[in-house]
Order: structure tokens, then C-alpha cells, then sequence
């Protein structure tokens, strides 16, 4: 089992009074150039200005609130996640079915 919630989840994280429904994974933060596990936006508005997402990490979620969407795509990029996680280098994936190939 991997680390990684579903698109489409919404969490409570520490320390926020809103509801961030998850919408990516692995941004990097244009300042301090650190990665978090994961890019969310406030619920219910969505994306509504670029400066509104929110950048964090697993350790940060203190409640699912609700489950997002998950098929057999999904827990094969989550794979992926977890690959790079590792410290895996070299990984291709393909955009049509997401196949791995880490070439290490």
C-alpha cells in the first residue's frame, strides 16, 4: 500500500480551517524548491486564482473527509510516486497506460 490519496480527496490538514481537495502530486515550491507530496486547492471553490493552491505533505493530513477517485490507472501512478519516493532514477512512463520502465 502506497502513502498517496486519490485525486479529487478532500482533507483537513494541521493548522487550516478550510477543507483542500487534492489535485496533483509532487509540486515543487517556486521559492524554497522543495518538494511536497502533494498540490491542493480550497473546497468548494476550486482553483480559482494560481495563489490560492496550497502545497503539503502526507504528515500534515489529519482527517479524510471524503475519497476521491481511483481505478487501475490511479494506483499505477501512485506506483510511480512511490518509485520516485525511492530515489528511483530514470523512470519513463507512458501517457497512454502509464507502463513502467525504470531503466536503473
Amino acid at each position: 500500500m502506497n502513502k498517496y490519496h486519490d485525486i479529487g480527496t478532500i482533507v483537513k490538514i494541521k493548522k487550516c480551517n478550510v477543507y483542500i481537495m487534492i489535485c496533483g502530486f509532487k509540486s515543487i515550491d517556486s521559492k524554497s524548491k522543495k518538494t511536497y507530496d502533494y498540490l491542493g486547492c480550497i473546497y468548494p471553490m476550486g482553483i480559482t486564482k494560481p495563489e490560492q493552491l496550497i502545497l503539503f505533505n502526507n504528515n500534515q493530513i489529519e482527517e479524510i473527509v471524503y475519497k476521491g477517485f481511483d481505478d487501475d490507472r490511479g494506483k499505477k501512478f501512485k506506483k510511480i510516486l512511490d518509485l520516485i519516493d525511492s530515489g528511483a532514477k530514470n523512470i519513463n512512463v507512458s501517457e497512454n497506460d502509464y507502463s513502467i520502465d525504470t531503466n536503473d
